[in-house]
């Protein structure tokens, strides 16, 4: 064999271990981690839902009588973001571009 074929089949060697050690490393892990019981649940539990996320909490009442297109809330903490998301109507799909969310000129 010459050097070229006998480097050839080290390195494709070398991948073939690398890729087994990859494979057999993230099983060991899921395993390890099925085991602990450390898999979110994505649901959470009703205390966690109760809890306070920090944010104000809006009167969608008030709001959606204000106006009904009003389709949610964006809100960025330390920064001036605190604005209703308004949505229009699909025959003038622009009117909010020049009307502000209590659908006055702006």
């Amino acid at each position: 064999m010459s050097d070229r074929t006998k480097s050839r089949i080290a390195l494709a060697l070398a991948a073939s271990l690398i890729s087994l050690a990859l494979v057999v490393g993230a099983s060991i892990l899921m395993l390890t981690e099925k085991a602990s019981g450390t898999s979110p649940d994505p649901l959470g539990t009703c205390e966690e839902a109760v809890q306070d996320d920090g944010f104000e909490s809006i009167d969608w009442d008030y709001w959606l009588s204000v106006n009904p297109d009003i389709i949610g809330w964006i809100n960025v903490p330390g920064t001036g973001i605190d604005y209703p998301i308004v949505q229009g109507n699909s025959g003038d799909p622009g009117y909010y571009l020049h009307h502000d969310a209590g659908k006055r000129w702006d």
